[in-house]
């Protein structure tokens, strides 16, 4: 079934600003936990494992695997996600529709491969771009009614893009988004083999270390027959 939630996109923000550390602190010696519960011991060592943080960008990492994975184990093969890298030049792609690409094993090396974000800073739009054109892509199942029609018209995209950045959240980039779709529509859409959208929803979360919070933290726009 080709629905909404067929086809999910994930934006990652690949830039300096998700370096910055999450704000909140982990004990990661246990002993110094069991220790502040009791008296010392004669003759226990002073932990020298001094608390951690992750990075916004190890927090994004962490919960786009674990959306996969759940969305894997309920729904097998009939939800499918895409994964970008918006990197200040440039969009990195982490994998495509095929099945083969649906695992966490393919996902956690493409991670891997990628490494940490880039020390430059940068914006999202250009990510956006690639993530409207990757769900313009037909899927295996989509090939197939294509096949069977011989129009593309004839096939439903729908679709999700989930963007995770520390930009602002503010009205201009959802405008972005928009004009953007209406040009896929228009222009790119027109090529064989690329799909029109006719419904999308655009996910856009903001992530900031605690302490310094911008509102509103996440914002859901949703496009239909553009």
């Amino acid at each position: 079934m080709v629905d909404m939630f067929h086809k999910t996109v994930f934006l990652l923000d690949h830039t300096l600003q998700m370096t910055e550390s999450c704000g909140i602190l982990l004990d990661l010696d246990s002993s110094s936990r069991t220790s502040s519960r009791s008296q010392p011991q004669q003759g226990f060592c002073p932990s020298f494992i001094s608390p951690t943080s992750k990075s916004l960008w190890t927090c994004v990492v962490e919960n786009t695997l674990e959306y996969a994975r759940i969305l894997w184990d309920v729904f097998s093969d009939h939800r499918l996600i895409r994964v970008l890298l918006s990197n200040p030049q440039s969009t990195e792609t982490l994998n495509g529709w095929d099945k083969s690409h649906q695992n966490l094993v393919f996902m956690c090396e493409a991670f891997a491969k990628a490494g940490p974000p880039l020390k430059n800073a940068g914006a999202v739009e250009i990510g956006i771009k690639s993530a409207i054109a990757a769900l313009g892509e037909p899927t295996e199942l989509q090939s197939q009614i294509m096949e069977k029609n011989k129009y593309a018209s004839k096939v439903k995209n729908k679709g999700r893009v989930i963007c995770f950045t520390s930009y602002h959240l503010e009205s201009d980039l959802q405008e972005y988004f928009l004009n953007t779709l209406i040009h896929h529509n228009k222009t790119d859409a027109a090529v064989d083999e690329i799909l029109p959208i006719q419904e999308c929803e655009f996910v856009l979360v903001s992530l900031h270390p605690m302490g310094k919070e911008r509102k509103p933290r996440i914002s859901t726009t949703g496009f239909r027959n553009v």
